[in-house]
């Protein structure tokens, strides 16, 4: 839900209409987000935020054990096709860390700029899920083409992410 002023209303109306996760921002979640996390577990749905560029993984810590999952948007948000922002490879890696240091099951998400050329180094940095838009569409002549080859390069960079992991360790 990309809007200000998330309430419980609004998310009852999600849950009621089927949704299994809700992803709220977490400038404007912050304010009561205790509460909408205890809600929408009640309801036996998921709940996450998601993080803009400016903003600092770091200002989920309060809640973070009560997350499901994150998402981090690594492109302004509402125009297509953008570049993806460089930084946010450090803000992966922080989510992780911190996700790792309180002992949180919140999965990351990354959103904006995803594709073929940089799957290994998200997963690396922490990344669990990656949203595709151009990303996809941009991968193969067909969809079904573009979905094909997606998920055999996916399947690469965890491959190649998981043996340097070894390596260095």
């Amino acid at each position: 839900l990309y809007v200000e002023g998330v309430d419980e209303l609004l998310v009852r109306a999600c849950l009621d209409s089927g949704a299994a996760i809700v992803t709220v921002p977490s400038d404007d979640a912050g304010r009561s987000i205790h509460r909408l996390c205890d809600f929408v577990h009640g309801r036996g749905a998921k709940i996450g935020v998601f993080v803009n560029p400016y903003q600092s993984v770091e200002e989920i810590r309060p809640y973070a054990e009560e997350l499901d999952n994150l998402i981090i948007l690594s492109v302004d948000p509402g125009f297509t096709g953008q570049s993806f922002i460089p930084s946010t490879m450090q803000r992966i890696t922080q989510a992780a860390d911190l996700r790792t240091e309180l002992s949180a099951h919140f999965s990351i998400a990354i959103d904006g700029g995803c594709n073929a050329s940089n799957f290994e180094k998200l997963i690396t940095a922490g990344c669990d899920v990656l949203n595709l838009g151009r990303g996809l569409f941009d991968n193969g002549a067909t969809l079904s083409e573009a979905v094909q080859n997606t998920v055999r390069q996916v399947h690469e960079a965890e491959l190649h992410a998981a043996l340097s992991t070894q390596i260095n360790y």
